[in-house]
């Protein structure tokens, strides 16, 4: 059974939902005084844990919600569209032992160069389970370390862009309710040290910025092909050492390192 909070939704989930609410619990924590504990405090953090829990599966969400569109724009899969004959951007020798491979695995015929052509539907549909087969069978991550990083990478990216307009309110929102604040006070009283809010106003202006400049599909378009790249070569390792189980039908069961299933999506 795999823990609440591992490593992958820690780091893929939990962390874009961390970045994409921080002005808004920075300005929670300011408009809290902590000079004395009371329960009322207690609660507030216990309701903070929570929503940042929840909302980690929510972006989980959203960032699923982007990837179609994503791999529209990219010609597929990426990991499937590399298998195509007609793709370069693997070397054809290279290309050709990893279908051999797989194709031994299912059972099947790869399809020909003439076959992708006459009927692309079947042919992407081999590619399709030669993938699924692959993400089922590198699923340890302690094994593909590598292949495990490129994963978070992704998914992290791929979460943080389904929260760019949520991330872009956020920082609007928390931007107009710190400076009402700040000029409330300095208004009330002139002398008083309003350094605390304009530190939000501040941290919201540049969480504003990253979001609008920084979270971009091109980023994650790459992130998506590294770690595309990476499942495709980890043909080698298989071929070396095969698993036990090598029948897409029967995937093998996942262990307490693995990654969850919905993550292996490229």
């Amino acid at each position: 059974m795999r823990p609440p909070i591992d490593a992958f939704s820690l780091r893929a989930r939990l962390a874009p939902a961390i970045i994409a609410t921080a002005p808004s619990i920075a300005l929670s924590g300011t408009l809290v005084t902590w000079t004395h504990f009371h329960v009322s405090q207690l609660l507030a953090g216990l309701v903070l844990t929570v929503l940042i829990t929840a909302f980690s599966d929510f972006a989980r969400r959203h960032g699923s919600s982007v990837q179609p569109g994503i791999f529209a724009a990219m010609g597929g899969r990426p990991s499937v569209a590399m298998l195509r004959h007609r793709d370069t951007r693997i070397h054809a020798d290279t290309k050709a032992r990893i279908i051999r491979f797989l194709a031994q695995r299912l059972g099947e015929n790869p399809p020909t160069p003439a076959d992708e052509h006459t009927n692309p539907d079947s042919a992407e549909a081999f590619y399709e389970r030669c993938v699924n087969w692959l993400s089922q069978n590198t699923r340890d991550a302690k094994t593909f370390n590598i292949l495990f990083e490129e994963l978070i990478t992704y998914n992290f990216r791929r979460n943080l862009l389904g929260l760019k307009t949520i991330g872009l309110y956020l920082s609007a929102l928390t931007l107009l309710i710190a400076g009402i604040i700040a000029l409330h006070r300095y208004l009330s009283n002139p002398s008083h040290d309003g350094s605390p809010f304009t530190l939000i106003l501040i941290v919201s202006a540049i969480h504003g910025a990253y979001f609008l400049f920084g979270v971009n599909r091109a980023d994650v378009e790459q992130a998506a092909t590294t770690y595309a790249k990476q499942l495709l070569s980890s043909t080698d390792r298989l071929i070396n050492s095969p698993p036990a189980i090598t029948r897409a039908r029967r995937p093998p069961r996942p262990k307490r390192s693995n990654p969850p299933t919905d993550a292996a999506s490229t």
